[in-house]
């Protein structure tokens, strides 16, 4: 199961409200008032964090991410244990 960056609620420098997918990821702003456009807004925001696991994102506390480089040493590693266990 992957980590995942959530959906924050937020306020930019000039009062407007928006969701956004992670620290970094596209602003989607909404209308105050309006709980049918704050939710198509959050619903956007989630999509954008879908789609960009879908398209090979890895969260750094994902089991599965990393270089693969990492994952050659981690399973060196893990050779070097078993070994040492007999």
């Amino acid at each position: 199961m992957y980590k995942y960056m959530p959906v924050h609620k937020r306020t930019d420098s000039q009062g407007k409200k928006f969701y956004q997918w992670g620290n970094h990821g596209k602003r989607y702003y909404y209308l105050v008032n309006s709980k049918k456009s704050e939710e198509m807004a959050k619903q956007k925001a989630a999509k954008q964090g879908r789609a960009a696991f879908a398209h090979g994102y890895r969260s750094k506390g994902s089991r599965h991410g990393g270089s693969r480089r990492s994952r050659r040493t981690s399973r060196k590693a893990s050779r070097k244990s078993r070994r040492s266990r007999k």
